[in-house]
């Protein structure tokens, strides 16, 4: 029961956040109906266990004490993040407020690559973040977000075609920069990047309870969440859209079909069908295509009319209200639809309106931490 009431404090806690209107130890007890000393009594284990943190009195409109507000620890546990995508490596840690403390990035195309080099240097990036922690951070988990089928409870990756790896193992890897007792996951890319969409922060759910998430950049992946949930499938691979088929006889794709919506919708697929270079950013691309570049509109409407197809067809089987745009999407999706709304449409169904259920949302990475380390990838 202490733990569950724990647990029910800490929600509540790092739901307010310190941003805006952080909860008091008196509206606390009201929110999870507790009495007053017994609430008092778990807040106070909290912040001793350096999961909470009291700041100093604020005085209030009306009578009685002024009001002690709690927030998320700083500079207490940390959790560390590491993504390895067909473009790049990346290493992260944040503290028990979102606080980004310190993060390294490494830049270039990983198709092709040795699994075990890759996640040795990876191992590396992450011992460099860590040695600059301080002597109060304790690293208490460790995620592995990975752009292909994982089986999260063996902590496998199974396959990723755009990498060209399979059947691999990344902890045995990582452990001996990780440390021993220290949580570690893995996870599939669409999946992680779609809790952020689901969770506004820690505790307090984002606005659609239910929506498909559209992830990618070389690759495309999706994400579903019912009701708050993920949807995985039977099988934790549910949200395979890149691979579902927009036209049998089109061109082959790595995951042994033809006419996959990532044959139309990928950056690289993308860029080859504007006849442009596989290193040019998407910011040029939407240059031409605001200038009326005939190859790349033509390039772009084609992408936009595999993606409303496919969409479309994905709103109709599951019966979601809304579609989430990654930044990529958004970007590209909103400036294709500006000149031709119909074509690129990224859902057409009868009876669900684009404007209704076609979501841009903000995603990406926040301001720079202070220490950020940014190179190629030289192999």
């Amino acid at each position: 029961m202490r733990e569950a009431n724990l647990e029910l404090i800490t929600r509540h806690v790092f739901a307010h956040g310190e941003d805006g209107n952080p909860i008091s130890r008196a509206r606390l007890a009201e929110e999870t109906r507790m009495t007053r000393s017994t609430s008092s009594r778990l807040v106070d284990a909290l912040i001793e266990g350096r999961i909470i943190e009291a700041l100093p009195p604020v005085n209030t409109a009306g009578r009685g004490r002024p009001a002690v507000p709690l927030i998320p620890a700083h500079n207490s546990y940390v959790g560390l993040g590491m993504e390895i995508s067909v473009g790049m490596l990346a290493a992260r840690l944040v503290d028990l407020s979102g606080r980004v403390l310190a993060e390294s990035l490494d830049e270039g195309s990983l198709a092709g690559t040795e699994p075990s080099k890759v996640l040795r240097h990876l191992g590396l990036m992450v011992r460099e973040i860590l040695e600059d922690m301080g002597p109060e951070l304790v690293l208490a988990g460790a995620t592995l977000s990975l752009p292909g089928l994982v089986d999260r409870a063996a902590g496998r990756l199974l396959v990723a075609p755009n990498l060209g790896w399979a059947d691999l193992a990344p902890y045995p890897f990582l452990a001996p920069v990780i440390g021993p007792g220290v949580d570690f996951h893995i996870g599939n890319s669409a999946d992680l990047a779609a809790r952020v969409v689901a969770q506004s922060r820690p505790g307090r759910p984002g606005p659609w309870p239910s929506f498909v998430y559209l992830h990618g950049e070389i690759g495309v992946g999706a994400a579903i969440r019912l009701d708050g949930r993920e949807f995985l499938g039977a099988h934790g691979w549910a949200g395979e859209i890149g691979h579902m088929t927009v036209d049998p006889a089109g061109p082959p794709c790595r995951c042994g079909s033809h006419g996959c919506l990532e044959q139309y919708v990928g950056r690289l697929s993308l860029l080859q069908a504007a006849g442009l270079p596989p290193r040019t950013s998407i910011h040029a691309v939407l240059g031409r295509l605001e200038a009326g570049e005939p190859v790349t509109v033509a390039a772009v409407e084609a992408a936009g009319h595999a993606l409303g197809s496919v969409l479309s067809g994905v709103v109709n089987l599951l019966d979601l209200p809304t579609l989430v745009l990654g930044a990529t999407w958004r970007s590209s999706v909103s400036t294709c639809a500006a000149r031709s709304p119909w074509r690129c449409a990224t859902a057409c169904s009868p009876t669900h309106s684009p404007r209704r259920n076609s979501c841009w949302r903000r995603w990406g990475p926040p301001p720079p931490p202070p220490a950020r380390r940014t190179r190629p990838w030289t192999g």
